[in-house]
């Protein structure tokens, strides 16, 4: 089995094994990696779109979803994610391409792969924000790696089933 494949599969087993995971105990882990990921934008007060509003994401395959907002100079993660004020939904695979810069967000967009609903000028800072992010400088190198090969394994993938219809 070549190594792409079995990083995928990989994501595939994390993917149906957090299913029976409660939500308090997934939430916090996010909550700590986002704002530990983001320290330095925060400080910068580049999130601060994100006061006093909350933006929900969903991962709609492997349903997950939850809100972000800034508090306190803090990014927090909540569960309510059906009262944000936004809304920012795609599949676990679009995310990924996404954050590794293998597709560009307004590519996502235009081909209703990335839904961006509510407070639309919320929805649209938060999508800016994320264009403007470099992953290879923000994650560890072996994360990144890992990532950044599922995200080019699945984006052949999809170019192959884009190819072949």
């Amino acid at each position: 089995m070549d190594t792409n494949k079995g990083v995928a599969r990989a994501f595939q087993g994390f993917a149906m094994a957090h299913q029976f995971i409660p939500a308090s105990l997934k939430l916090k882990p996010i909550e700590l990696l986002l704002n530990r990921l983001f320290a330095t934008e925060i400080d910068a007060d580049e999130l601060d779109f994100l006061r006093d509003k909350s933006v929900a994401i969903e991962v709609l395959d492997v349903s997950l979803s939850f809100s972000v907002s800034l508090v306190n100079k803090r990014l927090r993660v909540r569960s309510e994610a059906a009262s944000a004020d936004a809304r920012m939904s795609a599949n676990s695979t679009d995310f990924l391409l996404l954050i590794h810069n293998k597709v560009d967000p307004d590519t996502l967009f235009f081909r209703r792969q990335l839904r961006v609903e509510g407070n639309t000028e919320l929805g649209l800072s938060l999508k800016n924000f994320l264009d403007t992010i470099e992953v290879d400088q923000k994650l560890p190198q072996p994360l990144f790696r890992l990532g950044d090969k599922l995200a080019s394994y699945l984006q052949q993938r999809k170019d192959e089933i884009i190819v072949s219809s």
